[in-house]
């Protein structure tokens, strides 16, 4: 879908370009999903977020800081480690062997370079998928425990596999980590 966009100073057009939202840039694709996450743990659950900064970011693009409660939250020292692909057209490939799931596409290497981190961090880690091509103002955003190997295609090292269950609480991530170990 291509836009014209002018900036326009003292009723003078000073620039004008047009801007193709199909060929979001991975800078914005990767900031759109970034702000889903900040969004969803800061406003929805009131809890912690930390993003990590790109130097630091090997394999986990933050952390979230579980809370309790709502008028005052208090820290509950539960942490979760995160992965954060965002792109739809990109790395979303939904496969016909598994229905129920959404394919994301990351690559045997890519997988293979970073499962060592996620095994290793002293907590839960998740990858949370962002669909901006359903949404870039509020888009809908899946996850997957990346420590289990049910995330993981079976039939292609290269795709993870997430549920199509949101998270609704933040304690969904931790009960699910629980429950499965």
């Amino acid at each position: 879908m291509l836009y014209r966009i002018c900036i326009v100073l003292q009723f003078d057009i000073i620039f004008c370009t047009r801007l193709d939202l199909a060929m979001t840039s991975n800078r914005v694709k990767e900031r759109i999903g970034i702000n889903a996450v900040s969004r969803v743990v800061e406003v929805n659950w009131e809890s912690g977020w930390q993003e990590y900064a790109a130097q630091n970011d090997d394999a986990i693009d933050g952390v979230i800081l579980m809370r309790r409660g709502h008028k005052r939250p208090v820290d509950t020292g539960g942490i979760v480690f995160v992965q954060v692909k965002c792109g739809g057209d990109g790395y979303r490939q939904d496969q016909k062997q598994y229905p129920d799931h959404i394919g994301i596409a990351l690559g045997s290497a890519y997988i293979q370079a970073h499962r060592a981190r996620w095994m290793k961090v002293p907590g839960p880690a998740v990858l949370v998928f962002v669909d901006d091509t359903l949404s870039r103002d509020n888009p809908p955003a899946w996850w997957a425990d990346l420590k289990i190997e049910g995330s993981y295609s079976p039939t292609n090292t290269g795709m993870v596999l997430l549920s199509f269950s949101k998270v609704e609480s933040p304690n969904d991530v931790l009960a699910f980590r629980l429950a499965k170990e």
